[in-house]
């Protein structure tokens, strides 16, 4: 008999208890989720201003050639040894 009260226990109170941690996890992700969203727009506005500056900064100035300075007018030649099959 003491089976079927504990059956009976966990019939009655197991979905109040699911439906209230269901709840509360719910609530926890409504809370959370608006700082993480706006935690990660902030990272990818930090990443994009920096790999701005660092485009912006190797790049020459105007009136140059496009390239860096430590290339050749033509910009940068593949030299290949001679009598090598160019496929």
């Amino acid at each position: 008999m003491d089976f079927v009260w504990r059956a009976l226990f966990f019939l009655i109170f197991g979905p109040l208890i699911v439906g209230i941690a269901l709840q509360v996890f719910l609530a926890l992700m409504i809370t959370i989720l608006p700082w993480l969203l706006t935690l990660a727009i902030l990272m990818g506005v930090a990443a994009g201003l920096s790999a701005g500056f660092v485009i912006r900064r190797g790049l020459s100035r105007r009136g140059g050639t496009g390239a860096p300075p430590e290339l050749p007018p033509g910009g940068s030649r593949v030299r290949r040894p001679r009598g090598v099959d160019q496929r």
